[in-house]
């Protein structure tokens, strides 16, 4: 659920990112980052926990990107938000 240089090709291919970070920091940089690419209008960002925003979410989006978030987890942490990312894609969609 990151909004970092991984997620931004898919962005340059017309699909709207919808990244969520604790890190206001990072969400700033990303914001800016789009905006240097020309793709600052396709960003919308969410300052909260990214397992939070999956519980609450009732978006189903084409891709859930979680790189960042599994590499830093648990595997039992990992699991559960893979899980929750899952069900926040869209039947032909992308868990990555």
């Amino acid at each position: 659920m990151s909004a970092g240089h991984a997620i931004s090709p898919f962005a340059f291919k017309g699909l709207n990112i919808f990244g969520v970070d604790n890190n206001r920091g990072a969400l700033e940089f990303s914001h800016r980052e789009f905006e240097t690419a020309g793709i600052g209008d396709q960003l919308t960002t969410a300052a909260m926990d990214a397992m939070q925003f999956l519980d609450t979410n009732t978006r189903l989006f084409e891709v859930v990107s979680m790189t960042d978030f599994l590499m830093f987890s648990t595997k039992t942490k990992a699991i559960e938000f893979i899980k929750s990312a899952h069900k926040a894609t869209k039947p032909n969609g992308l868990t990555w």
